[in-house]
């Protein structure tokens, strides 16, 4: 409507893909107001409201140019939606189709990843629940470790199980008896049915009251799947987000 900071500070230096499309839709337009010898009939600001000044300025009449100019802005705001809706839904299947082939499990909190078998739990390391490998934390942060679906949030908020994009069932275990805790020292960040990225905050979890309460505060990553096995694995000390190792399916 004239006034464009709007749209550049609010829309366009937030939407890198809008930024672009908008600039190639003003380049395609601009050429073609060029092409036609666009003429405008008075210096005003720019924008739908403007269009009268390309009415002839001698004879009032509307002419070609005015009809030359409407094409112009038609042909700028359907080529700038255009290119951004396409770009913006090929980038995202592009994505999904990714997260779709990922088999990796990301590291999901900060700390050293170690053998699910060094656990001191014979429920978790003699891989009663499933695989996986386990972590001790030193950041109160856990982040998803998978593409995928939040599939339960136990009532105790010790528990998160995700469904991941490529079909694997993940349960990441924050603590030991934790259970007991009645969700005091977790602040889960995310319900059943939403859909999270490899890294995203799932939950917070207190780990000063946990080892207050004399519980051990390790987290446990869990292929629930008994056909699933977690192979390539890196232990020590990696950060949130690096791979941790590949799901396959065993034979």
């Amino acid at each position: 409507m004239g006034i464009t900071e709007p749209a550049i500070f609010g829309v366009l230096i937030k939407n890198k893909i809008a930024l672009l499309s908008t600039m190639i839709a003003a380049g395609v337009s601009g050429a073609f107001a060029g092409l036609v010898s666009l003429k405008q009939y008075a210096i005003v600001s720019p924008g739908i409201a403007a269009l009268p000044t390309f009415i002839h300025a001698s004879n009032g009449k509307i002419d070609s140019n005015f009809y030359m100019s409407v094409i112009t802005l038609i042909m700028s705001v359907i080529l700038s939606f255009g290119l951004t809706y396409f770009i913006t839904k090929k980038m995202a299947g592009s994505k999904d189709t990714a997260s779709k082939n990922d088999l990796n499990i990301y590291q999901p909190v900060g700390g050293k990843v170690i053998a699910l078998s060094d656990v001191n739990d014979e429920v978790f390391s003699k891989g009663l629940v499933g695989d996986g490998f386990a972590v001790e934390p030193n950041n109160r942060g856990v982040y998803s470790p998978v593409y995928g679906t939040i599939s339960m949030v136990a009532n105790t908020k010790h528990a998160i199980g995700l469904k991941s994009d490529s079909g694997n069932e993940v349960l990441i275990h924050m603590g030991l008896d934790t259970v007991e805790l009645n969700g005091l020292p977790f602040d889960v960040k995310v319900k059943e049915g939403d859909h999270v990225k490899k890294g995203d905050l799932i939950a917070d979890m207190n780990i000063d009251m946990i080892k207050k309460e004399k519980k051990d505060p390790v987290v446990m990553v869990i292929l629930t799947q008994p056909d699933k096995q977690l192979d390539n694995e890196t232990f020590g000390d990696i950060k949130v987000g690096d791979m941790v190792g590949q799901v396959v399916t065993a034979n």
